[in-house]
């Protein structure tokens, strides 16, 4: 009888309130032990309620006295909000829940949870806002994932991530470790030692999704200023051209925002020929790039270029960002 409850609960709550109810696959954890006799007077069940995890306590009759004190029990011992389920209709126990402002649906009929439905939906923003905060990956991260990937660097270790990105271990640590919970990286220990190594097949658009375009603006500088950089990396549609059948353009570049040499002066567009289009990156282009190749990484080329491919409409650079995109998919098949 119990077992068909949590059931109804759900139909109840999917049918006549439109939430979105599933099962969760998280065992239940109990904080503290609750004693055997009130445990098994209900059914105890873990569901996710518009992304929220709720336990629901069913019962097929409950009495007042020693409610409270059942609730409390699983309030203390539970990390999840509670719910009760009661499969008969009973008004003086309805009467009692709703003067103790204590959420329940009673008879699949009366559903009485409005303060409830207020926090799970507060909860359920402020996860939607952490997530979409941390979905995306740091700098380093995606420096490192993409750096593996264009290198075939199959296997990596804290020191060369440390001494390859000019970084402290600590730093180096964080964004390994940031990597292996995405699933990109595993864990391996020799002795002492870890090595992070790749995790083949890797899935483009899961990936792609984790990064965001290393292009924070761009400027013009005159030919003759080139003189002034120490090292400069081709990008745009340059870059495009190399990884693609697109008709090499003219001369365009990238280089670290960081690094930009502050006695260049630039202009905020061409007037001519004689000015060059410098794109200016929140990471350095050259660390990242294939075998120390003169051109940004096919990674980076397209997170940089992905948005002008909506805007622009030139079939030539949509079939050249299609060509860089497969690409990318044969890489990350490894």
């Amino acid at each position: 009888m119990l077992m068909e409850a949590i059931k109804s609960f759900i139909q109840t709550l999917t049918q006549k309130l439109q939430l979105k109810v599933t099962r969760s696959q998280r065992e239940i954890t109990y904080k503290r032990s609750i004693p055997l006799g009130i445990k098994k007077s209900y059914a105890v069940d873990l569901l996710i309620i518009e992304g929220t995890e709720v336990v629901v306590l069913s019962t097929d009759e409950i009495h007042t006295k020693g409610l409270l004190k059942h609730l409390d029990l699983f309030a203390e011992a539970l990390d999840s909000p509670v719910l009760l389920n009661i499969s008969q209709n009973n008004t003086q126990l309805q009467k009692f829940l709703i003067e103790k402002r204590i959420p329940f649906v009673m008879g699949n009929e009366t559903i009485y949870m409005p303060q409830f439905l207020i926090w799970i939906k507060h909860l359920s923003f402020k996860s939607t806002l952490q997530s979409s905060s941390k979905k995306r990956l740091s700098k380093f991260s995606q420096m490192l994932i993409i750096y593996a990937l264009v290198n075939n660097k199959r296997e990596l270790d804290l020191n060369f991530v440390a001494v390859h990105f000019d970084m402290s271990t600590m730093s180096a640590s964080r964004s390994l470790s940031e990597l292996e919970k995405h699933k990109l990286l595993k864990l391996t220990k020799t002795g002492q030692k870890k090595n992070y190594h790749l995790v083949y097949p890797i899935e483009i658009d899961r990936l792609l999704s984790l990064m965001e375009s290393p292009k924070k603006g761009e400027v013009f500088v005159k030919k003759e200023s080139l003189s002034g950089f120490e090292e400069l990396t081709s990008a745009s549609y340059q870059a495009l051209s190399y990884y693609s059948d697109l008709a090499a353009m003219q001369p365009e570049y990238a280089i670290e925002k960081a690094r930009f040499p502050k006695e260049v002066e630039t202009y905020a567009q061409a007037y001519d020929d004689d000015y060059i289009k410098i794109e200016l990156w929140k990471y350095d282009p050259k660390v990242i790039a294939a075998n120390g190749s003169n051109t940004v990484d096919p990674f980076s080329l397209y997170l940089s270029m992905k948005q002008e491919k909506e805007i622009i409409d030139d079939i030539r650079v949509d079939n050249a960002l299609d060509t860089v995109y497969e690409q990318l998919k044969e890489v990350c098949n490894g």
